[in-house]
């Protein structure tokens, strides 16, 4: 049997191999896409001797300050030229699950939370272990 400071210990070098193995591995990743040369955004693939293959991916990360876009744009262009020059950004309506107002409903109206319950599949996280390092 195993004791908490033996596992512990053990854990704290499974994460530290870990980073080290992930450092290695973005690093050859680097490596590997140096040699296979392609445009900013998309894939190419290369057939090696062996008949393996590996395929690059490249893209692009965009960030946006959407306020701002949308004040400057309908503050620059007319009304009547807002057909012809639409502004580059969408808006949407997003539903998201209010984990404390169902909670509330446990608690408060079970009737009615037995309703919502319904439509709610409730499944266990993944346990999360955090281990701090001892003061040198």
């Amino acid at each position: 049997m195993y004791d908490l400071n033996f596992l512990t210990k053990a854990l704290r070098a499974a994460r530290k191999d870990e980073e080290t193995a992930k450092g290695k591995r973005i690093a050859l990743e680097e490596k590997i896409a140096a040699l296979v040369e392609s445009k900013e955004v998309g894939q190419k693939t290369v057939t090696l001797e062996d008949g393996s293959k590996v395929t690059v991916k490249r893209g692009l990360n965009y960030r946006a300050d959407v306020i701002a876009i949308r004040d400057m744009h309908y503050r620059t262009i007319s009304p009547v030229d807002q057909q012809r020059f639409p502004c580059p950004i969408k808006s949407e309506i997003k539903y998201t699950f209010d984990i404390k107002g169902y909670e509330w409903y446990k608690s408060n109206h079970p009737d009615k939370f037995d309703n919502i319950a319904e439509f709610v599949t409730v499944t266990p996280k993944k346990i999360a272990v955090t281990l701090q390092a001892p003061k040198e």
